[in-house]
């Protein structure tokens, strides 16, 4: 989907929600802690068809993201497409995105090695 029609679609959801058309919400956390400390600690937060991923925490000093369409539900395990959307965020950066398909499987990690739909690394990639 192109900037200028995720633009569009952000400015339509506000204008929505100015009027009290609220969607309600989804939250997901990827956390991961080591001897105590977190290793990885990253939300996803749609809300109003906008989503924000922000990277609270990571032992690499960014977090990875991969989105999967939903269409591997109910068993993501047996899924083997691949990811429609890659990015990767600093710790303390956040990023919003509109215009996802209405269900998507968000997945972080510490490395850019996120190969599944159930957040499963690739083995291979975290080699090299």
């Amino acid at each position: 989907m192109s900037s200028a029609m995720r633009n569009l679609l952000a400015l339509v959801y506000f204008l929505l929600a100015l009027i009290g058309c609220d969607g309600g919400g989804t939250t997901w956390i990827a956390r991961a802690s080591q001897d105590g400390r977190d290793t990885l600690h990253a939300r996803t937060r749609l809300h109003a068809g906008v989503a924000r991923f922000e990277c609270i925490a990571s032992a690499s000093g960014r977090c990875h993201y991969a989105l999967f369409a939903q269409a591997c539900a109910p068993q993501p395990a047996a899924c083997q497409a691949a990811p429609f959307e890659r990015f990767s965020l600093a710790v303390g950066e956040s990023r919003e995105v509109v215009g996802l398909p209405d269900r998507f499987q968000p997945c972080a990690g510490t490395s850019d090695a996120i190969a599944h739909a159930d957040c499963r690394e690739d083995a291979a990639a975290q080699a090299h």
